[in-house]
Order: structure tokens, then sequence, then C-alpha cells
């Protein structure tokens, strides 16, 4: 070959091995590419499925989920947030919203105003100072009322309605300390507990009896303990509680009263059981208080209302669902003759409900019965999606047949009339009266 052709040849395949080393370099680059998009996916995929979508070990909901739970509170706003006026106050007003927690949205709606602070003090005499707090244990707070007072007898006088050795009973601590007691319960049982909870008790002030309003008077006369001469009463029957406690009043007034509230009701409510009768003789229709579900006693605002104040009685203090009472006639005669003050002003019952009950933070273990009916004591329910609701549980229960409940809102003025019918159905009395068995002493 020519020097030239040589020359050409040599150019060409200098040209050729230059094209073949750029087509490696692109191939290499495109697959260094296509690699990074895929481990760019499969990172993205990993991440959602671990840490965003990632299941609890005690839950099946999403993280992301439990944690909006958790934290509600510090959520923005949703766009579907209301404003309510809740009572008499005008500048008193409550959001609602999804994530806004219940309890404090509850402990809004139960009051007015804004809810008073959870320690009072109630002043019993011009030295004498008692915290009242929502854990302060209740005997410790009836003694610093009764240090102060004077009491009849040697050391006190007292009535316990439903005094079985169950659970913690407020009065069993003052018959320990010497106090003479009138302990009353339904149980034959309680013979034998009585005489060994109290080996130094007086045996025949212990009463083995089912108190009704037609025997709980010759129960309390016949054993010494009428007229006034009592210095603490307490009554824990769970039936017809108001209904024997009016009669109670008839008979004795003691300077304070312990009951036992159905806090099932919420404090808009006024709840009461009473009693059926007998047609023929007029006695009272048995009731089995072990099945009473929840219909029975009285809510603490019918106690307050529809009880104790038209009998001159007062809240003092609630503790769990023991409400205290105390004596305005007797406060005040013992004011006027020296003999001692009770300058107090008394608590919202609401709001005592809502400290004293509601936010306590063992309430829904310590009363994990109620938790399935909170429902009741959500806002807006009011007395006839109660009533529904009860209905629905009482389609037929042989335990209420033939007895009564009066139910309203603290607005209402008069208190509507429902019973269970023979079948033990819930009714209410105007549309079935017929069905509601005879009743006594409704009006009084």
């Amino acid at each position: 070959k020519s020097q030239e052709g040589r020359y050409l040849e040599g150019m060409a395949q200098s040209l050729g091995n230059r094209r073949g080393s750029k087509s490696n370099g692109h191939r290499t680059s495109m697959c260094k590419f296509y690699w990074g998009m895929i481990l760019t996916i499969a990172l993205i995929a990993a991440f959602n499925l671990f840490f965003i979508r990632l299941p609890d070990d005690n839950n099946s909901q999403p993280v992301e989920d439990i944690q909006y739970l958790k934290s509600s509170a510090s959520k923005k706003t949703s766009s579907n947030v209301k404003t309510i006026r809740i009572g008499k106050n005008k500048s008193t007003t409550i959001e609602t919203r999804p994530d806004r927690n219940i309890h404090k949205y509850l402990t809004g709606i139960m009051s007015d105003d804004k809810p008073s602070s959870i320690e009072k003090t109630t002043r019993i005499s011009e030295s004498t100072l008692v915290k009242t707090r929502p854990d302060r244990d209740i005997y410790k707070y009836l003694s610093g009322l009764m240090s102060e007072v004077q009491l009849h007898g040697p050391k006190g006088r007292l009535i316990d309605l439903g005094a079985g050795v169950r659970d913690d009973d407020p009065c069993f601590p003052f018959v320990d300390a010497g106090w003479d007691g009138l302990l009353v319960d339904g149980d034959p049982s309680q013979t034998t507990k009585w005489a060994s909870r109290f080996p130094q008790k007086d045996a025949k002030h212990n009463i083995v009896s089912y108190i009704t309003s037609d025997t709980v008077g010759d129960i309390i006369a016949g054993n010494g303990f009428g007229s006034n001469n009592v210095d603490l009463l307490k009554i824990d029957i769970d039936s017809f509680d108001c209904y024997v406690m009016h009669k109670v009043l008839q008979i004795t007034r003691p300077l304070f009263i312990v009951m036992e509230v159905n806090v099932k009701y919420p404090p808009n409510i006024r709840f009461a059981m009473f009693p059926g009768f007998q047609t023929d003789d007029g006695s009272q229709l048995p009731f089995d208080s072990e099945k009473r579900g929840h219909v029975y006693g009285c809510s603490l605002a019918y106690q307050v209302l529809d009880l104790m104040r038209p009998n001159d009685y007062e809240i003092l203090h609630l503790d769990w669902n023991n409400a205290i009472y105390y004596d305005k006639r007797a406060a005040a005669a013992a004011a006027v003759n020296g003999d001692g003050s009770f300058e107090f002003s008394p608590p919202s019952f609401k709001d005592l409900y809502v400290s004293n009950y509601w936010s306590r933070p063992e309430r829904r273990s310590a009363f994990a019965f109620n938790n399935a009916i909170e429902l009741w004591v959500m806002p807006g329910l009011g007395k006839q999606g109660i009533f529904t609701e009860i209905r629905k549980l009482y389609r037929s229960d042989s335990s209420h047949k033939n007895h009564h409940v009066f139910m309203g809102g603290v607005e209402d003025e008069e208190l509507e009339h429902m019973c269970f019918d023979a079948s033990g159905r819930f009714v209410k009395a105007g549309e079935s009266p017929e069905k509601c068995s005879a009743m006594k002493g409704v009006n009084e």
C-alpha cells in the first residue's frame, strides 16, 4: 500500500476504536441510572412499609393513627370545629371537634362557669378548716366534721342502712371508736359477720331486715333512734334509696347524711327509682338488688334538688359515689345558741360530680361497670335519650317489673313518670297507664 493509503487506514481504525469506546461508556451510564432508579423506589417502599405503616405490638392500627389518638390536643383544629355556648354565662364557650378529649369536653359541659378548684375549704368553726379533695378519705373528712359539733350521747349516735360487711363503710370506724350504732341490712349472714367485725358492740342494735319505706320507720323508732338524736346516717341499699330516705326524714333529722349516688346518670339529669305496691294489701313489691343493673337509687341532681334541699339539707362533699349532706336547721340553731358556727358556701353539685367522680384518673378502673354506658353522660342525650337507652337494655326484666322511675332535666318543672310493666318492659306511664302498677305516696 502507498503511504497515503496506510495513513487513511490508520485514521479509520483509530476512529472506529473511539466510537466503540463511547458506545460502551454510554451503555454503562444508562445501566447505572436504571439501577439507581430501582434502588430509590425500593428504599421508598421499604420506608413506607416499616416506618409509616408498621403495626403496633398491641394494636392493628397504624402508628400514625395511634399517635393521632394520643396527641390529639396538639393537632391543628380541623375545619369542622364548632363553638357552642353553655349555660347562662355568655362568656362560657366550648369547642367541639372530633379530636377533642371527651373528658375535657364533658368537664366544660357540666358547668355554666369554669370548674371550680378541686380543693375547697369548709369552715366548721372559728378554729377548724376541713379541706375537701376528691382523693381525700371520706372517713377523715367526716371525722373533721364530727370533731367540731356537739354529738349526742357520750361519743355519738349513728344509723347505717345497708351496713353489710362487704366494702369500706364510712360508718364502721365510728362504731370501732365506740359510737352507739344501729346497723341494718337485709342479708341474714350479716349477723355472724357483725359479731366478728365488732366483737365489743352491743348486738341488740344489729338488725337483719329488708329495708323498705314500710319497715324503716319501725326499725329506727323501735330501737330508740327516732326524733333528732342522730349525728350520722348512711343509706346504701341499692334499690329505692331516695324514696326510703324521704320516709326517714319524717322520723329523724340526722346532723349529717351520707347517701350513695347513682353516678351512672349525669348531674343534669334528675333520676329516682320508686317502688311499686300490691293492690290488695298495699305492701311493697319485692326487688332483687343483686340484679339491679343500671336502674336503682337516685342521681345526684335528684338528691340535691328534689330530696335534700326541700328538707333543708345542703350538700357538702362528694367522694366517688357517696354524697355528704348537713342539716341546715341544726347548723343555724348552733350558730344562734353560740354552740359553734358553720360558715359554708355550698359547692356546685355539677362541679363535684366532675372533679370528684368523672375526672378522677382511676374512675374507669374503679367503676369499670359504668364504662359501657358512658354514652349516658354525653351532652345532648338528655332525658329522652337515656330513656331510649334504658329501653334497649330492659325489654323484659323480672327484677324491675312493676316498679317506677321518675326522670327529668334540672330545668324541668315536673319529672316524667316511667315504669317497668308487668312483663319488665320499660315504658312511659303516660303512654301505657294501665301497665304501671299501683303506687302510693308519689305526691309526697
